[in-house]
């Protein structure tokens, strides 16, 4: 620690380090080596909220903030799915990875349920179709 000239105590900082953005590839500066990703990728720090959740989308899906945005524009703000509800989930293919799209939080629900249980319920639905039987 070194003296400041008003008497506080105060600690020197290391310079800004040089990075590479792990999604766009720009370069960028930190005081944190950890640093993975650029401001443009996720939105910049500026609201806590938002910089956690395009945190979260790049490490879970690889999609960068001005992706998302995009996204929701060409969506109009509306899950892709229902139309109805705003779009606040991602919606992606849980073999490959691969984002489809934004959805509602129960039409993802619901899709998630599907992928896991819809050819139980297919089964079910035929069965039935036919009449209550003991």
């Amino acid at each position: 620690m070194i003296k400041g000239s008003t008497g506080n105590r105060y600690t020197r900082t290391a310079p800004p380090r040089a990075l590479t953005c792990a999604h766009c590839g720009e370069g960028f500066e930190s005081l944190s080596s950890a640093a993975k990703w650029c401001t443009a990728c996720t939105g910049g720090p500026a609201d806590p909220e938002r910089y956690y959740a395009s945190v979260q989308r790049l490490k879970k899906y690889d999609l960068s903030y001005p992706e998302f945005v995009k996204m929701l524009v060409d969506q109009d703000g509306e899950c892709a799915m229902c139309t109805v509800n705003a779009a606040t989930d991602v919606d992606h293919c849980h073999t490959t990875g691969k984002v489809r799209g934004l959805l509602c939080r129960a039409c993802n629900r619901f899709l998630g349920m599907y992928e896991v249980k819809g050819a139980m319920a297919r089964s079910y639905l035929l069965q039935a179709e036919s009449g209550y039987a003991r």
